[in-house]
């Protein structure tokens, strides 16, 4: 039996454009300190070693830094950590890992798959890899590279792991792209008993969601987009690592969660300040608000009076996650000012009239319904 952790798509150096600064900063630190947690979850697993299906870095042209303190986790994991180069960060003349910083930086524990083919970890033990070399392959990312070998490789016991990159054919939304996957030719290796798993990148979110069969995505170490994520709630939600046990006769395939960050979406339809207030409730209910990321959709009707206090509670809620978005395509809420809005108001003059005016065609005109809500704001500040 040999023991491993299986992850992917780490994408070191991420930049998210919705994220101010100071949360930035967090969520670039977050993914590499991650590393240092799937370290920690080898370790007392009883790993032998690590393998990274792809796409380590965000990208082949990052700062110094980044690079240099992603290295830094990957030594102080303290097993053998194996990377295979990605669409992300893909070899080549300029890729990541023949930068100064990442040649002078990498730790002896680290291993880059630049080769196709064959990669001996210990005796009995190989990896298969298929390392990008164009970020646009016209072939399968898998097969193209080591479908011969898996075809002339004898079942003699050495218990093989294919490690690559891309997406299964039944995965890919266009099943007869080019550089989807075929799982044919790595189903009839195993059933053969020359290979005995499959750890892909690419796709973010675990597959399949139990732990059966031998070809496997472990999805990524924390979560990147909100349509990869379920709340946290789903068994295919980014944020975990794979523990692989493995021999010529068995497998076993368990997750662990590792990651901290979370995408959120969440709908309101708000008619009342008693919306407004159980809104309130349900973000202060969210825990870790720091880091996670969260897409509101507001839908209804509200008076000024109930608008100006949505605004201070999502100006209060804005200050406490790492980011609060709005589905703007999705957005439906409406402000119609009623009588109690305006009710200190004298009963003639030219501020009635054209409060009056606006309030008539509030239903169906934008800018005067934002009109009556600017001019219920004004008033309020001037009673202050």
């Amino acid at each position: 039996m040999v023991k491993f952790v299986h992850t992917s798509d780490w994408q070191l150096g991420m930049k998210r454009h919705f994220l101010q600064p100071e949360a930035q900063g967090q969520f670039t630190g977050d993914r590499v300190n991650t590393i240092r947690m799937i370290g920690e979850v080898a370790r007392q697993a009883g790993a032998e070693f690590i393998v990274v299906a792809g796409d380590v870095f965000e990208t082949n042209r990052l700062p110094q830094r980044d690079i240099v303190q992603s290295l830094d986790a990957m030594r102080e994991v303290g097993l053998p950590v194996y990377l295979l180069p990605g669409n992300h960060d893909v070899l080549g003349s300029s890729s990541i890992y023949d930068s100064p910083a990442y040649v002078e930086a990498e730790p002896d524990n680290v291993t880059v798959l630049r080769t196709p083919g064959r990669h001996i970890v210990r005796e009995g033990v190989e990896i298969l890899a298929a390392p990008w070399t164009s970020k646009t392959p016209d072939f399968d990312p898998v097969n193209g590279p080591l479908k011969k070998l898996l075809e002339d490789l004898p079942a003699d016991g050495t218990v093989r792991i294919v490690l690559g990159h891309g997406m299964l054919q039944e995965l890919e939304p266009n099943q007869l792209s080019i550089d989807a996957i075929d799982r044919r030719p790595l189903d009839k290796a195993i059933s053969a008993g020359v290979i005995h798993y499959v750890a892909l990148g690419d796709r973010h979110i675990r597959w399949p969601a139990d732990d059966s069969g031998a070809i496997h995505y472990s999805g990524a170490h924390e979560v990147t987009d909100y349509r990869e994520a379920q709340n946290g709630s789903s068994a295919t939600d980014p944020g975990s690592v794979l523990i692989v046990d493995v021999s010529p006769k068995e497998l076993n395939v368990t997750s662990e969660r590792v990651g901290k960050w979370r995408f959120m979406r969440a709908d309101f339809d708000l008619t009342n300040e008693q919306d407004v207030q159980a809104l309130d409730r349900k973000l202060t209910d969210i825990e870790n608000a720091n880091t996670t990321i969260i897409k509101l959709v507001l839908t209804g009707a509200l008076s000024t009076s109930a608008k100006l206090e949505l605004d201070h509670v999502l100006e209060r809620h804005e200050a406490r996650f790492a980011a609060l978005e709005y589905w703007d395509r999705h957005m439906n809420l409406q402000v119609l000012p009623d009588e109690d809005d305006f009710s200190e108001l004298p009963q003639d003059g030219y501020l009635r009239r054209a409060v009056d005016e606006l309030t008539e065609n509030r239903e169906d005109d934008a800018v005067a319904a934002e009109a009556l809500m600017l001019l219920h704001k004004i008033m309020n500040e001037d009673a202050l």
